[in-house]
């Protein structure tokens, strides 16, 4: 590698950047804005040279809120574009972590949920069955529940209909219950209670 007579231009831009930045990723830096050649090694001794600060800085690398991107205005170089450009995603090209449309996976409050469409349409399994059986969609005010409390109990009898007005009165009372009979019950209570509401709503 040829020596290389460094221009207060460079020393400054590795002044401004060392502290965010590996020197493995300060040489593409410098091969982008100024098209030198040069590796980590060099780039600690200019470091070194010219006493720039080599305290990392937390968070380093991550971009700030009102910074300019190192790169902003710049095009780049054909020989990074040509090593980066294998590990580019390209239109149409499917992600390893893909998923068709059937899968099954388990959403962070435990319940499962199938994908039904691309790109990344997933709903809730159970309501997916309920709706496949009954052949029709549920409305926004309408859920289903686990008669036995199971969430992985999927038998269609074990899905019960109700409406979020019905279900807040089951969780505030305690009535969804292991037994699916106890928490039928409690159902039927809070129907009767929203019946019982309505009526004393309309008198007033």
């Amino acid at each position: 590698m040829n020596y290389h007579k460094w221009t207060d231009e460079e020393v400054e831009f590795l002044r401004r950047n060392y502290p965010y930045y590996p020197n493995k990723r300060l040489v593409e830096m410098l091969y982008f804005n100024f098209g030198i050649k040069t590796n980590p090694r060099n780039v600690r001794n200019v470091r070194k040279k010219y006493n720039l600060s080599h305290k990392k800085i937390k968070n380093a690398g991550s971009f700030k809120k009102g910074q300019e991107p190192w790169n902003k205005g710049k095009k780049i170089p054909e020989e990074i574009k040509k090593k980066s450009s294998k590990t580019w995603f390209k239109k149409g090209q499917t992600p390893q972590n893909h998923k068709p449309v059937g899968s099954i996976r388990l959403s962070v409050g435990g319940y499962k949920e199938i994908k039904v469409a691309e790109p990344n349409k997933w709903v809730l399994y159970h309501r997916y069955l309920w709706e496949k059986h009954r052949k029709r969609k549920l409305g926004k005010n309408e859920v289903i529940l686990f008669a036995d409390g199971n969430k992985t109990n999927f038998n269609i009898e074990n899905l019960i209909l109700i409406n979020r007005n019905q279900l807040a009165f089951l969780n505030r009372e305690g009535l969804i219950k292991e037994n699916p009979e106890i928490t039928k019950a409690g159902i039927n209570l809070a129907k009767m209670m929203e019946v019982v509401y309505e009526k004393e709503r309309q008198k007033k």
